[in-house]
């Protein structure tokens, strides 16, 4: 299906198939090429190279040469991302002005993709180097624990605990990796922080820590946190480190087992419980109507995660001042 060129170019971040007519990104599949089916069309000596590297990996030699995926620019490869993630652009190839242009837009997008996208190239090469179980732990690493990478390596990745410190935590990545204090990291993911770790495109070591303690100090799991940071109503995903445990504290209520619990606790608090009953009308009172306006006004329920408990209820939390505001 053809697509703008917008359109194409969040495609290329997570790989995906796309054609926007003279640009197009391709996923390198290599078994799709044989004899019949030719290496794809560049100038020359790439198109040997790329032949070469496709023929090597369909006998089963798999490089951190192997191209991964194509971008085309009118037919003609004019970048390529390998199976290390790494981005191959030639400057000296000969290209039109178009296919320059086409080039210098893959060559960003390629070198900043999502996560998602990192991780499942880092498990297809721990798997190629016999280490599984450093993929398989995607599923069940534990919370707390990151997967990270350097960041001109991403898909070498190692699991480490997450510390309430960012400068332990950082230790713990360089450590791990063997890296030295000057070369940059990366988080691929982290296990059990919620919404918030799913849908943002890069994570902050910092941010992470602080999720890691206000979880502690409030005795709640860091899901709710992260959840509550990603939830529209929450903070939206946008906060700092440093700001984190003050807004936390500010808005968390606690635990209840649902809604309704909730809601009929604000009537007590409030002395509207014992109101309609000295009147005699407790019958009458809408307990459901007024549960929708307390959780589209006042309060958002929050899931906590620990999907092992089966009373694992609900964490309800104050709206920003400025939503109560707007409904009063």
């Amino acid at each position: 299906m053809r697509c703008t060129i917008a359109e194409a170019l969040r495609g290329m971040r997570r790989l995906h198939d796309v054609d926007a007519g003279r640009l197009r990104g391709q996923t390198v599949y290599l078994s799709g090429y044989s004899a019949d089916q030719p290496a794809p069309a560049a100038p020359q000596p790439w198109a040997k190279h790329l032949a070469a590297l496709i023929a090597a990996g369909r006998a089963g030699t798999v490089t951190a040469d192997t191209p991964r995926y194509f971008v085309y620019s009118d037919n003609t490869v004019v970048a390529w991302l390998t199976v290390h993630a790494r981005v191959l652009a030639p400057p000296d190839m000969p290209l039109t002005a178009n296919q320059v242009k086409h080039q210098r837009q893959a060559v960003q997008v390629l070198s900043d993709l999502d996560r998602g996208t990192l991780r499942d190239l880092a498990d297809d090469r721990d798997r190629r180097e016999d280490r599984p179980d450093n993929a398989d732990a995607e599923y069940d690493a534990g919370e707390g624990m990151l997967r990270v990478a350097p960041a001109q390596d991403p898909t070498r990745t190692a699991w480490i605990p997450i510390d309430p410190d960012p400068q332990t935590t950082r230790a713990r990545m360089r450590r791990a990796l063997r890296l030295t204090a000057d070369q940059d990291m990366i988080v691929i993911t982290a296990w059990g922080f919620g919404q918030h770790c799913g849908l943002a495109h890069r994570l902050d070591v910092d941010l992470l820590c602080a999720i890691h303690t206000v979880a502690t100090g409030h005795g709640v799991d860091a899901t709710t946190v992260g959840n509550w940071i990603a939830h529209e109503d929450g903070l939206a995903g946008h906060v700092e480190a440093a700001t984190l445990p003050t807004l936390f504290h500010t808005a968390y209520v606690g635990r209840y087992p649902d809604r309704d619990t909730y809601a009929r606790a604000c009537l007590d608090e409030r002395g509207v419980t014992k109101a309609i009953t000295d009147l005699g009308i407790p019958a009458y009172f809408d307990h459901a109507a007024h549960q929708r306006d307390v959780f589209r006004y006042e309060a958002i329920a929050i899931d906590p995660g620990e999907y092992h408990r089966r009373d694992r209820g609900i964490q309800v939390f104050h709206r920003p001042a400025r939503q109560v505001a707007a409904h009063q």
